[in-house]
């Protein structure tokens, strides 16, 4: 669950009068990136923007159990939770098809599609918040580092470092990013992808799955859970039974 996702956004003025000036321009930021497990120098060329979306909404739904507590200072809207017994619910709307949507790239491994009209929500510890956007990430040959082998080990699974995964996710934000959360799809043993092309659903057959919330970029809170069900639709529906483990440290871009 990614953010965060601060581009140089620029005024354009008339598009067409400045577009050769735009398009020599590049950015480059530091981003903290849970879902690449690691803190990287970025450099990636200005983005063309459009507001726009897709003419149809793709939507998924899941129910999932709070499995660690990973930081709590107790003054947040999120606070407790008991591993194992606390559950959480949600859903996320975003475009069926890019239609417009705003492409980040972030080499050289992942891209991440934000929809400035999607929404999303997560129900937990006796909160909901809803989100004003939401976005879909796709990582292709993500490599598996130290930092991702003892999240993995949370929820017991044994990862040697620099195995590569494949990573689908959705995520959603409050205003300013105070609260975000996501639910990340992890192949390790399939390799769905072949480039970081939009899907507007997870394929099918993931080895993991989890949900992740976070209140002030993990300084107030921040844990992770297993997803038990999760139904994306439209696509083939199919639901993730309790047996399915929910980990993945590829949980979202942090805002910067």
């Amino acid at each position: 669950m990614n953010q965060y996702r601060t581009l140089c956004h620029r005024t354009l003025g008339s598009v067409f009068k400045f577009l050769q000036a735009l398009l020599l321009l590049t950015c480059r930021r530091r981003v903290l990136s849970l879902h690449k497990w690691r803190v990287a120098w970025i450099s990636f060329p200005l983005l063309v923007l459009s507001f726009a979306q897709g003419a149809g909404a793709a939507t998924i739904s899941w129910n999932g159990v709070l499995r660690a507590v990973l930081e709590d200072t107790r003054a947040g809207i999120y606070t407790g939770g008991t591993p194992d017994v606390s559950v959480f619910s949600g859903s996320f709307n975003y475009g069926d098809t890019c239609g417009g949507c705003l492409v980040e790239l972030f080499p050289p491994d992942e891209t991440n599609y934000v929809f400035s009209g999607g929404t999303g929500s997560i129900t937990g510890l006796g909160v909901t918040t809803t989100g004003v956007e939401s976005s879909v990430a796709i990582s292709n040959d993500q490599v598996v580092d130290d930092d991702a082998v003892a999240l993995f080990d949370i929820f017991g699974l044994t990862v040697t470092a620099g195995t590569t995964s494949d990573v689908w996710s959705v995520a959603s934000e409050t205003s300013g990013a105070v609260i975000e959360w996501d639910v990340s799809f992890v192949y390790l043993t399939t390799n769905p992808f072949s480039d970081r092309s939009y899907t507007a659903t997870p394929p099918p057959n993931p080895d993991l799955i989890i949900f992740q919330v976070d209140e002030d970029d993990e300084v107030t809170y921040f844990a992770f859970g297993e997803v038990t069900t999760v139904v994306p639709i439209p696509a083939s529906v199919w639901l993730f039974g309790s047996g399915l483990l929910g980990l993945i440290g590829m949980a979202r871009r942090k805002k910067a």
